[in-house]
């Protein structure tokens, strides 16, 4: 009896997740990307031979959030130790394109350090860690490293304290003006170096956009890192993350992203597609982009084709889990349903959490027991 409730109790949710995606209108998208592609084999560890250990190289395994947080924990130690030797070392590995195991460029990741509350928050930044930084510049003037890494942590001081925004009292408002206008000291005060190292100009259309005052303009900086850094993601990714677009209506928000996913497209070959699906899975941060993807106002078929290649070239849970997350948000349930196997195996909070994937993958299982397929 209790056995047979609860098949109907199942039955009954299996249902309403069928009905309920079908009332939102989600529909399986039609393109060229094959529903029944063959899946590549999981890498849920990666091989990293850059560190380094008494000064030999170490070899440990490590997936995307394990890597991540390795990365920003080993800077930090040698930072805050002073050894600034081996954080510039990293950096010049990173600086030719590295990339994580999901495909993301390692140099982004290393200058994301320092913006780690152990450094710096609302209460500021101490003075010793301060000092730290200019000891750094002072052994090496001529490196790009420690420039960038001081943008970053005013630029993120600034940010704790405010957002240059209504709720901002006037003291406010000017101290997070002062932190980024030296935010963009520190870059422009050394540009001819800076300039060599990519993420420096993301850096600056971030700060730019920010509020920093300058006569050039973040699409300024926008353009001429295109030219000087074509195709290094961080560029792409703050210029769509700090327009103003972003934070308009839907409509406004989309065509911007697509603006932007071209062009990185435009310089990833016949890896286009994956640049564009980057793009957008960075803009899906932003509600008016989510509201695009909830509706199925987006190229569908060509996200998907670009998440086909990006898990052919770097098969990491990272970036399965966020293929079968939009899989299930814009209701393509024969994707979803091939993913399902790989996500339930190697699920990643950091792309949905526990409660959403669980629906997703209960939406996958019930086109599987007599419901009928979203249409």
């Amino acid at each position: 009896m209790i056995s047979a409730a609860k098949s109907i109790i199942r039955q009954l949710i299996l249902c309403g997740v069928a009905v309920l995606a079908a009332a939102c209108g989600a529909k399986s998208p039609a393109g060229d990307a094959p529903v029944d592609f063959p899946l590549p084999e999981i890498r849920s560890v990666w091989d990293h031979k850059e560190f380094l250990l008494k000064g030999q190289p170490i070899i440990f395994e490590a997936d995307e959030p394990n890597l991540r947080n390795y990365i920003r924990s080993h800077v930090l130690s040698k930072l805050l130790a002073g050894d600034f030797a081996e954080i510039e070392r990293l950096a010049t590995i990173y600086r030719d394109g590295m990339r994580t195991p999901s495909g993301i460029e390692k140099l982004a990741v290393l200058y994301w350090s320092f913006t780690d509350i152990t450094i710096v928050d609302r209460a500021g930044v101490r003075e010793e860690t301060l000092k730290l930084f200019d000891q750094w510049m002072a052994q090496y003037p001529q490196s790009p490293t420690p420039y960038i890494a001081a943008a970053h942590l005013f630029d993120t001081w600034a940010r704790s304290i405010g957002c240059f925004c209504r709720d901002d009292t006037p003291a406010e408002r000017v101290v997070i003006q002062d932190k980024l206008d030296r935010a963009l000291s520190f870059l422009t005060g050394k540009w001819e170096i800076v300039r060599r190292d990519p993420h420096s100009h993301a850096m600056k259309i971030q700060v730019l956009a920010a509020g920093a005052k300058s006569a050039e303009t973040a699409e300024e900086a926008f353009e001429a890192a295109r030219r000087e850094h074509s195709g290094r993601y961080a560029i792409y990714f703050n210029a769509l993350s700090t327009a103003p677009e972003m934070f308009s209506s839907p409509a406004s928000a989309g065509a911007f992203t697509e603006k932007v996913a071209n062009s990185l497209a435009e310089t990833m070959g016949a890896a286009g597609d994956v640049g564009y699906a980057r793009v957008w899975w960075s803009g899906d941060h932003y509600r008016q982009v989510s509201y695009l993807f909830s509706r199925g106002m987006v190229n569908w078929p060509r996200i998907r084709n670009g998440f086909f290649q990006l898990i052919g070239e770097y098969p990491e849970p990272w970036n399965f889990n966020a293929f079968a997350r939009f899989s299930c948000i814009v209701g393509d349930v024969a994707t979803l349903r091939r993913l399902e196997p790989a996500v339930r195996k190697y699920p990643i909070d950091q792309i949905w959490p526990s409660d959403q994937r669980e629906y997703c993958l209960l939406f996958a299982e019930a086109q599987t027991e007599d419901v009928p397929e979203v249409q």
